[in-house]
């Protein structure tokens, strides 16, 4: 059996500053739509009855704004517009940090996010929203709810424009952010508040 190796600590265990901390943990989501290593790129969305990973597609620190985009006519649009209110958990090995998130949701199914979205995304994102039917529906028989003439190749711009209808940006502004290291030294563990004006509260939590 080959010996155990000694793991480095995380990068953000290196600080005990609280401001430290929330700009990093700013930085690092800035980072994760374009980083497909890294664990916060797939964050689960918990509503009042269900949870889900969605796929984190922008980021804008400035406004505490977190953002993704789905089918209009799955079950959780309809969800987040009877309650906007929600939580995003996210969680990197390679850092052992986790993040607990609350807030609250703008689903913007026309608008400056919602264009900018489908327009920017890649072809293969997009092709899901050309899906005949809603997500989540039954089926008789096993299906991957794609037009046959798309299930083995990717449409053209043009031709996913008919799946515009069903795409919608979720915009996700963060009221709070509770975080924690696991570390065999000691866990640590923090909370940083934001108030409408976006000034922040942080304070350091028994983990």
């Amino acid at each position: 059996m080959a010996a155990n190796k000694e793991k480095s600590e995380p990068r953000l265990f290196g600080s005990t500053d609280l401001s430290f901390i929330e700009n990093d943990c700013w930085q690092l989501l800035d980072a994760a739509p374009e980083d497909l290593s890294s664990g916060w790129r797939l964050p689960v969305l918990g509503t009042a009855s269900r949870q889900r990973t969605i796929v984190l597609r922008d980021v804008d620190p400035s406004a505490r704004l977190l953002i993704a985009h789905t089918d209009t006519r799955s079950g959780k649009v309809n969800q987040l517009v009877r309650e906007p209110l929600a939580s995003l958990l996210f969680y990197d090995t390679s850092i052992r940090v986790q993040l607990q998130v609350t807030v609250v949701t703008e689903v913007q199914t026309e608008g400056p996010v919602a264009d900018r979205l489908w327009a920017e995304s890649d072809v293969s994102s997009l092709r899901g929203y050309l899906a005949p039917v809603a997500p989540g529906t039954r089926s008789d028989e096993l299906t991957v709810n794609l037009p046959a003439e798309f299930r083995d190749e990717l449409p053209t711009r043009q031709q996913l424009e008919s799946g515009r209808r069903n795409f919608s940006a979720l915009i996700f502004t963060v009221t709070s952010i509770e975080w924690l290291i696991l570390n065999r030294s000691g866990n640590l563990r923090a909370l940083f508040e934001y108030d409408i004006a976006g000034q922040v509260r942080r304070s350091w939590m028994a983990p």
